[in-house]
């Protein structure tokens, strides 16, 4: 799974680069730690319920190879995980990140729709990069739709509804286009 991990890495960056440079973006690939046990704080975050997260500070994505993320390996769920925390990381290097930090709320409300934004942005920046890839990796349209299911499941404040979820996967997988993914644009219904 490390070497499958670091394989893809390897992939997204060459991907991302390539499409920051051209759009007039400086590049810089973050750091990949890949660990069988995390810690109990990272970066800020209680740790001991996540399985990855992106430090934007130290510019580095924590992936945990905990029991659930090996039970099956053929699976394309550690692949979109990764690409969905490496879309933060170009969240990171565009200014989306510091824009959406430095954003003043009117209230929790607005506060939570502006990082359900933010994450299903980097969620249809990973479909998008899935879908760039999607014919090398020889998948079926089955294990699309096995993936959406588990991209379903991690609907919740923060990331939006399994509606708004779906929506925005596919709408990056379709277009295989990182400028389908303005959920900054999109009414508030489409990202709640």
């Amino acid at each position: 799974m490390r070497a499958y991990l670091y394989g893809v890495f390897d992939c997204l960056n060459a991907t991302w680069s390539a499409h920051l440079k051209k759009a007039g973006f400086a590049f810089r690939k973050p750091v990949l730690k890949v660990t069988n046990k995390g810690p109990r704080r990272w970066c800020g975050v209680d740790f001991r319920k996540q399985t990855s997260y992106y430090c934007d500070e130290k510019r580095t994505i924590l992936v945990v190879l905990n029991k659930d993320l090996l039970a099956d390996p053929t699976d394309l769920y550690l692949f979109a995980l990764l690409a969905d925390r490496y879309g933060q990381h170009v969240q990171n290097l565009v200014g989306i990140y510091r824009a959406y930090e430095d954003h003043d709320y009117r209230n929790k409300k607005e506060e939570r729709e502006q990082a359900r934004r933010y994450e299903l942005q980097s969620l249809c920046f990973s479909t998008a990069f899935l879908k760039s890839t999607w014919r090398s990796l020889d998948r079926s349209a089955r294990d699309w739709r096995i993936l959406l299911s588990y991209m379903k499941e991690w609907q919740d404040a923060t990331v939006g509804t399994a509606a708004n979820i779906t929506h925005w996967a596919k709408r990056g997988f379709a277009k295989g286009d990182p400028g389908a993914c303005n959920t900054w644009a999109a009414p508030s219904g489409r990202v709640a």
